[in-house]
């Protein structure tokens, strides 16, 4: 809310600095000084001095100007001359050659207190703080003036010297206790330096020497208002605006104490007169989209708030507040740009990083909101849900470290409080934790299988399986083979190549050594097959076999879907999925709609549900579904779900089971249970009476 007495202030500014005219200065300085100096300059041109004085008092500046160049040339060290030559230049505007005259008086006589004032004059409307000096010494010089202590206190203010000024403002209330515009200069400071009960009396002064001064008035009820006298506050500016109803911007402090005491709708009935009256400030808008948002009510207060921030572009509040009620309207991209043009202006806003990083976590920005996180990490520690919020996003970036740290974080430092992100955090860590030991273990056998001679090396173990009987007979052989490879391997570090493929065909060539070692006669269609009986690697398309089936290959690394339609079977795509708990709800129908696009019949189950109620999930998938017009059935229960969709199966069918691959458990509210598809499968198949392939290749009789 602005400050009272802004027209006020002016008006005070523009009359204290009319310069002194050199009338005035004769009759205030001092008269010895004045006349002892005169009579030391011989006067060569009296006719110029004369002339001069009466082109100043018929403000006939440009030719005063012109006489008192001349006779100062001739008079040099004459200091009234120097002070009526400044005067006239002030009278012209020519600041710089009025301040230097100004200058030259002084120097021939410190003690000319009007020289000493028009200098502080000029210097006050360009550089406050040179002008302390000089109104400090005229102040000095005049010690019953209220005018140069006036002046001084306006220099100090308007320099970054409230304290200061404020002194000043009380010894001119001193010098002249019926002053008004000092009791009321010194009422307004002390009201800036959040000193509201100095400020009251100040005010009171004021108003008993002008009752009706609308800026005395508005001033007393803000300080009123500052000491939380809201009913005071209120009475006296009411009375303001009794004498003038059409000032916005005192309806608009009203407004504002109303405000400031939980008085929004009288508030807002004030703000509907300032609107009623013509065109609003920005200050208007600003105070009622404040009000709309501290209502709650957030869709309103928006367009309060961009019209006072696009008025007020540089405001950081105005940002803040607006990306705060664009955040609450799920308008998150926009309420970003607000937040961060908020914290880029003003970097230590607490508020609006926690809004920011908000923002950009609902709509999945996980990096960016983690770069808030850590922005608001350097300003404040960060609250326990600040800690939830980093784990998941750590979670859904696949850092797993960090995740499972900022999980740990959580559990010290809530205690207990957050019973339900506790419950989820302890429900993620231990699987956070078998993925990462999944994770090591996989970009271990990658580093493994990069080595060509490895990727060799691990077919051994299988040849051998093809002759069980020989191995165990001959376990000598068995040491052979094993020395032999110790031997390759040893070759391999020395001879190593850059080209991977010329290795592992340098090594296939060796290879027959460490059968001819173990004593094996194994043909070429032996090899492949010991290649063919390796296990397939769980987490990627995986087959559960029947004798029944056709002998397509299912293509790797498409989308299972995708990849079902190019073998042009001639029956249909059958597809099972759910969504897993406790992650973005929001992509949930886009998965249902990929889900009806790919495949002629959904069935819609469970995941890993976690916190989270599973028929809440399904109910999220649902409408994609329904979008494409597949037909779809929804079984909660997965079990009972691969049940259905393996019974809605015809000869020539593609049934996937899809979403959680590997994982052989399912993850509940309350506990994690064992439960592979594969076997679920199985066993359904084996209840329908196929009989099964099993996955190294052999066969199995129906139970």
């Amino acid at each position: 809310m602005s400050r009272p007495g802004t027209v006020a202030a002016c008006a005070t500014l523009l009359a204290a600095l009319t310069a002194t005219a050199p009338q005035a200065a004769l009759a205030q300085g001092n008269p010895q000084t004045v006349n002892r100096t005169v009579e030391k300059i011989p006067n060569p041109a009296p006719d110029l001095r004369a002339q001069a004085q009466a082109a100043l008092e018929k403000q006939d500046y440009k030719s005063a100007v012109d006489l008192l160049t001349k006779y100062l040339a001739d008079a040099p060290k004459d200091p009234v001359g120097h002070f009526q030559l400044g005067y006239a230049y002030t009278a012209l505007k020519q600041w710089t050659q009025a301040a230097a005259e100004y200058k030259q008086a002084i120097a021939l006589d410190p003690k000319l207190a009007p020289a000493q004032l028009n200098l502080g004059l000029v210097l006050l409307r360009s550089d406050p703080a040179a002008a302390v000096e000089p109104l400090r010494q005229a102040a000095t010089l005049s010690p019953n003036e209220t005018r140069p202590q006036r002046l001084l206190a306006m220099a100090l203010e308007r320099s970054g010297q409230p304290a200061e000024a404020a002194a000043a403002y009380r010894t001119a209330v001193k010098i002249a206790p019926k002053d008004f515009d000092a009791h009321y200069e010194l009422a307004r400071i002390l009201l800036s330096l959040k000193q509201p009960a100095q400020a009251e009396p100040e005010f009171r002064q004021a108003l008993a020497l002008q009752p009706k001064s609308p800026d005395a008035l508005a001033g007393l009820a803000e300080s009123l208002a500052e000491q939380n006298k809201t009913d005071e506050g209120t009475k006296e500016l009411e009375a303001y605006l009794a004498v003038r109803p059409a000032d916005a911007s005192a309806r608009v402090r009203l407004a504002g104490i109303l405000a400031n005491a939980g008085r929004l709708d009288d508030a807002m009935a004030q703000l509907a007169q300032v609107a009623d009256q013509g065109p609003e400030a920005p200050a208007a808008w600003r105070l009622r989209g404040e009000i709309l948002l501290a209502q709650k009510n957030y869709a309103a207060a928006i367009d309060p708030l961009e019209k006072a921030a696009a008025a007020l572009p540089n405001d950081a509040d105005l940002h803040a507040d607006l990306g705060q009620a664009l955040l609450n309207e799920k308008k998150y991209e926009a309420a970003a740009k607000e937040l961060t043009r908020a914290v880029t202006l003003d970097p230590k806003r607490v508020q609006a990083w926690r809004d920011l990083g908000a923002a950009r976590g609902l709509t999945g920005q996980w990096a960016a909101t983690l770069d808030a996180l850590a922005h608001l990490e350097q300003l404040e520690p960060l609250v326990p849900i600040s800690w939830v919020v980093r784990a998941s996003c750590y979670d859904h970036l696949g850092k797993l470290p960090e995740a499972i740290a900022a999980y740990q974080k959580f559990l010290v430092v809530d205690g207990g409080k957050l019973q339900t992100e506790e419950y989820q955090a302890r429900r993620r860590l231990p699987v956070l934790e078998d993925l990462l030991r999944l994770q090591k273990k996989r970009e271990a056998s990658k580093e493994t299988m990069a080595n060509p001679l490895m990727v060799w090396l691990k077919l051994v173990p299988a040849l051998l399986l093809l002759v069980p009987p020989l191995v165990s007979q001959n376990p000598k052989r068995l040491e052979k083979v094993e020395e032999e490879v110790q031997h390759l391997q040893e070759k391999y570090d020395k001879e190593k190549s850059k080209d991977a493929v010329h290795q592992a065909k340098a090594l296939a060539k060796l290879l027959p050594k460490v059968v001819e070692a173990a004593g094996l006669r194994i043909q070429a269609g032996q090899v492949d097959q010991a290649i063919e009986s390796l296990t397939q690697c769980r987490d990627e398309a995986e087959r559960v076999r029947t004798h029944q089936e056709t002998d397509e290959e299912l293509p790797d690394d498409r989308r299972l879907t995708e990849a079902a339609r190019e073998l042009k079977l001639p029956g249909r795509v059958l597809l099972l999925f759910g969504a897993g708990g406790d992650r973005d709800r929001a992509k949930r129908p886009l998965m249902g709609e990929a889900a009806g696009r790919g495949a002629d019949l959904v069935v819609v189950t469970s995941d890993n549900p976690r916190s989270e109620d599973p028929q809440a999930i399904v109910n999220d998938i649902l409408p994609g579904v329904e979008r494409t017009g597949t037909k779809f059935l929804v079984e909660v229960d997965r079990a009972r779900a691969i049940e259905k969709i393996l019974a809605e199966a015809a000869p020539g069918d593609i049934v996937l089971i899809a979403g959680k691959g590997h994982e052989a458990y399912q993850v509940l509210e309350d506990r994690t249970i064992p439960f592979d598809d594969r076997q679920v499968a199985r066993q359904v198949l084996r209840a329908m009476g196929y009989r099964l392939a099993p996955p190294d290749g052999g066969t199995e009789a129906a139970e």
